[in-house]
């Protein structure tokens, strides 16, 4: 299996390979791997996997029929690595409703067996990339 840095270097100039690798799990092997902090690098590698200084990612979960949206600047460390986590979330959480056609019941099944999945399932996701 390859590393998480080789596959950013592989994923270079294609920004959908990028938002894939987009997790807390590739901040962490970055991190790791150049024996530096998560916080320390988190502005660099959400810059690279988002591919804008600023962002903002726009979800609407069904239970409530809400729509959020936030802004994160990714040139300070602590919003870098929010930005990672949430992205990361939603975009499984919606991953996952989709493949059960947001079929409401049977997302909350999923939910009860995976951890990794939010309670409320995401019906849209998008994300903005504003500078």
């Amino acid at each position: 299996m390859t590393d998480i840095i080789t596959q950013i270097h592989e994923a270079n100039g294609n920004p959908e390979a990028l938002l894939a690798l987009a997790s807390p799990e590739a901040l962490d092997a970055v991190a790791d791997k150049n024996n530096v902090s998560c916080y320390y690098c988190a502005p660099f590698v959400a810059q690279k996997l988002f591919g804008a200084k600023e962002i903002t990612i726009e979800t609407e979960v069904q239970t409530y029929a809400k729509s959020t949206t936030r802004t994160y600047d990714l040139t300070d460390n602590f919003k870098a690595q929010v930005a990672l986590r949430d992205y990361a979330n939603a975009r499984r959480s919606y991953e996952h409703a989709s493949s059960v056609g947001f079929d409401i019941n049977e997302y909350a099944i999923r939910e009860r067996v995976d951890d990794s999945l939010t309670r409320h399932m995401v019906t849209k996701l998008t994300l903005t990339r504003n500078a």
